[in-house]
């Protein structure tokens, strides 16, 4: 085997661990099942390590919306890979839903290379261990056939989409031809959904269909057939006389019915040897099957009309004496008989082939030898006392030891006369009594046990319910879990909830010998670790149950605990009570870790309490002096604008007074000479009318520089909102563009720039106020123009599209364009990127509030570095 750091890895003891998840680990029906792999891995040298996969299975979750691999208990699955385990048993057969099982299977194959056996129904992506169906199911029809005479047989159906329910649904269909009767759909059921109450109602139909002609029924399961015996009972039909009643399954319920359920068994035990067998092949080099196959013996009992336990065994040995013609003791090798009859007293018990069995079998014919032929009667019965004592305390059936009694009876023969014989039986009968009376004092001290458990678990789930303090809740543990049978536990919480993975802490343990000295705070170790190496079990052999602890969705830890053959029971609402009670003592250390903390906080408050006082004083008088600085700023930008738009004005306004000034000069000069030319005779007329005409165009001249002058003034007179308009009137747009165009005429010739206007030339009309709107695009050309400074290009273009009453302008320019970072910033109150005195950081702000308030509109932008940018407002038309 690989080197490997794992869970059981002690120096000089097994180094193989095999992972066994099963579905319910503490339902009775799959206890033989565990004791098949306990034997086998406890002969093959392995140690096991076990968890419960129901927490994966959806049909028994918690309502989530996560994948299986979140659910709350799944967390486990994830401290398995190939440097914890070396293979992996997964047993689907106790889950009810195909879909359950492939996504266990699923989930667990997921685990890093590792080999894995499915111990269920035949599955195509895992080795699997099933039982031979179809011959089972013709032995048992055979049986009910030829030893009963039934004919007319029906079953008892649960869901033909689950693959083990409709092989036992095709068996029975095929087996009923080999025996000359034809297959009747009528005397099928209708789908039971592995649930007694439909098993029930179905019986009652069946019956009622066919007149309660029904000489047998065949069920899915052991707990249909439990259903179908109420249901023929209160229809008044006799079972087994009547009807004969058959399970499936051979679980505890089989046992406990009455009449007994006579089933097929789904030889559990046999599987979990072979599972174990496989997985050590494998490590020796042998490939693993996709299937493997093994019997299903058939359990007669009384509810096929067959007699069970003891009473069976009696008539066995009386029918084979009755049978067996009398034998002489010549030429009788005694110790090959003795040999015989021990293999045979092995073969009856169909126990594990185990050395203090075999010494058991060997004891058991020794001892009634000795005592028949040496008259030591009293010899015999004690020491068949200890040996059944001893069986039971290993966890086997001891009714088996009927059929042990029944190979005595069957070799008196050997070793003693006709006149002793009945003496001899006598002493088997007092045997079998006495095997009667131990399994019903075994009976009623299992029922003890159990109650004297239950209080014991009311009484530590009741204290872990009051309970907050993890000391406290330790020591309960360790005071209280002997008492139910657990005489070692481990207690590991995950380090960081959040981060189950990583690391853990061990806070405690504790064996046989008593609790283990563990240090404050627990020891840390990695979680996928399971355990610090210094406290793993030290026996050579080690089987391990890991429990999952978790509260809601919150995941706390885990509870590991080592197992012995008899400490099979478990109790359901222990793990979640001590969950609940782990987590209210973590959420108790973090309250008073936080009560902490804010003390400390509260006494650097008030620290800084004063210190903070004083600072809002300084920065009170700080924010007077921003505004009053804000409001010396919008001053600022005012005159710094007043200033360019005077300076525009005077230019613009001087032209024309020049051009005036110039021709009311020539029209004086021009007047002058007419004056002088009306006297003087050398003028003609021709003269007369050019002088005229020189002075007309001066007049002109000057009525055009007025009308000019006068147009300026008109413009500048709507920029100033000096006209008397509504705040909300209907205009053209179209005008207010044009108007602002002409007001920044200085400017855009100044700038060397060009203004390019895209529209259709039909009135724009639009609702709100033209002097705002003004405002808008006289802010957003007069940033285009500064943009264009350094431009090579240096073009405005403004387009107007309509689109029914959606109204797009967009104002584009080719200049310097807007940094990345810059882009969502620049409608924020006093951002700006130009130098001092030219802008403020108000002006887009305040366009944005304009479009979206007085328009209900919207203001977009987009720009490139280098390359423009452009302003898109979306208004709507009237």
């Amino acid at each position: 085997m690989r080197n490997k750091n794992i869970l059981f890895k002690i120096p000089g003891h097994n180094d193989i661990t095999i992972a066994v998840v099963f579905p319910y680990f503490w339902s009775g029906s799959l206890l033989k099942l565990y004791h098949g792999i306990q034997d086998a891995a406890e002969k093959y040298g392995m140690n096991l390590l076990l968890i419960q996969g129901h927490y994966h299975c959806e049909s028994d979750s918690f309502e989530t919306p996560e994948s299986p691999t979140d659910r709350p208990g799944t967390i486990v699955y994830k401290l398995l890979s190939r440097h914890t385990v070396d293979g992996v048993i997964i047993v689907t057969e106790g889950l009810k839903y195909s879909s359950d099982k492939t996504e266990l299977i699923q989930f667990c194959k997921g685990f890093d290379q590792i080999p894995a056996i499915n111990i269920g129904s035949h599955n195509e992506n895992i080795s699997t261990i099933s039982i031979d169906t179809t011959n089972a199911v013709k032995t048992m029809i055979r049986h009910l056939v030829e030893v009963h005479r039934k004919r007319r047989i029906a079953f008892i159906c649960d869901p033909t989409y689950d693959p083990r329910s409709n092989a036992r649904l095709e068996a029975y269909r095929s087996s009923l031809g080999e025996f000359g009767i034809d297959y009747d759909e009528t005397l099928v059921s209708e789908n039971c959904a592995w649930n007694r109450e439909p098993a029930y109602t179905a019986t009652i139909k069946l019956m009622a269909h066919t007149n309660n002609a029904i000489d047998a029924i065949l069920c899915s399961n052991d707990s249909d057939a439990h259903s179908v015996i109420d249901a023929l009972r209160s229809l008044n039909v006799n079972v087994p006389d009547t009807t004969a009643v058959i399970g499936f399954n051979n679980d505890f319920i089989a046992e406990a019915t009455t009449p007994s359920i006579t089933t097929i068994d789904q030889n559990l035990y046999k599987r979990g040897c072979m599972a174990i067998k496989i997985l050590s092949d494998h490590f020796n080099g042998i490939d693993l099957r996709s299937d493997y196959i093994v019997d299903a013996p058939i359990i007669l009992r009384q509810s096929c009309g067959c007699l069970s336990g003891a009473a069976r065994a009696s008539e066995t040995a009386f029918r084979i004496r009755c049978d067996t013609p009398v034998r002489t003791n010549e030429n009788i090798d005694i110790l090959a008989i003795r040999e015989q009859m021990k293999e045979q007293v092995f073969n009856a018990l169909d126990a594990p082939r185990k050395q203090r069995v075999i010494e058991w079998c060997e004891t058991f014919v020794a001892t009634f030898i000795d005592t028949i032929t040496k008259s030591k009667e009293v010899h015999f019965l004690p020491v068949f006392n200890d040996i059944i004592h001893h069986y039971v305390n290993d966890g086997f059936d001891i009714t088996r030891w009927h059929d042990a009694l029944n190979v005595l009876d069957l070799s008196l023969e050997y070793f003693t006369d006709k006149n002793q014989i009945n003496a001899d039986r006598a002493l088997i009968l007092k045997a079998r009594i006495h095997l009667s009376e131990t399994n019903e004092q075994i009976q009623k001290a299992s029922l003890l046990q159990i109650e004297e458990r239950n209080v014991a678990i009311s009484a530590l789930n009741h204290s872990l319910n009051t309970t907050i303090e993890l000391n406290r809740i330790l020591d309960l543990l360790v005071h209280d879990l002997p008492k139910i049978g657990l005489s070692s536990c481990y207690l590991v919480l995950y380090e960081d909830p959040e981060k189950p993975l990583e690391y853990s802490n061990l806070i405690l343990a504790y064996n046989r010998t008593g609790r283990l000295t563990i240090p404050p705070g627990g020891v840390r170790f990695i979680s996928s670790q399971i355990l610090p190496e210094e406290f793993i079990p030290m026996s050579q052999f080690k089987s391990l149950i890991l429990e999952p602890l978790f509260y809601g969705y919150n995941q706390i830890g885990y509870f590991l605990f080592e197992l012995r053959r008899k400490d099979c029971c478990f109790y359901e609402l222990f793990p979640a009570e001590l969950s609940a009670a782990l987590w209210s003592s973590r959420l108790k250390s973090k309250i008073e870790k936080n009560e902490s903390t804010l003390h400390s906080l509260s006494n650097e408050i008030t620290k800084y309490n004063e210190v903070l006082q004083d600072r809002a004083s300084e920065l009170e008088f700080a924010l007077q002096q921003v505004e009053r600085n804000k409001d010396k700023l919008l001053v600022a930008e005012k005159m710094a604008s007043l200033g360019r738009l005077t300076a525009g004005i005077a230019h613009e306004i001087n032209t024309p007074l020049a051009t005036i000034r110039a021709s009311v000069g020539e029209m004086d000069l021009l007047t002058n000479e007419l004056n002088m030319s009306i006297d003087d005779q050398d003028v003609g007329t021709d003269d007369l009318r050019q002088i005229i005409g020189d002075l007309l165009k001066a007049v002109d001249l000057s009525e055009k520089s007025v009308f000019y002058a006068l147009n300026y003034l008109q413009s500048i007179q709507e920029q100033t909102g000096k006209r008397k308009t509504p705040e909300h009137s209907d205009f053209n747009l179209l005008s207010v563009i044009d108007s602002v165009t002409r007001f920044l005429n200085h400017s855009i010739r100044q700038s060397f720039c060009n203004v390019k206007l895209n529209a259709s030339g039909e009135p724009v009309m639009i609702r709100g106020s033209s002097e705002k709107m003004t405002q808008v695009f006289t802010n957003l050309l007069t940033n285009a123009i500064d943009a264009l400074e350094f431009s090579r290009v240096r073009l405005i273009t403004i387009s107007v599209d309509v689109d029914n009453r959606d109204l797009t302008v967009s104002i584009a320019d080719t200049g310097c364009g807007i940094s990345k970072e810059n882009i969502d910033k620049i409608f924020e109150t006093l951002f700006t990127t130009k130098s001092f005195g030219r802008g403020t950081g108000l002006g887009l702000p305040i366009v944005q509030k304009i479009i979206t308030e007085d328009f209900n509109g919207s203001i977009s932008v987009n720009s490139e570095r280098g390359r423009g940018t452009t302003f898109y407002l979306h208004l709507k038309t009237i």
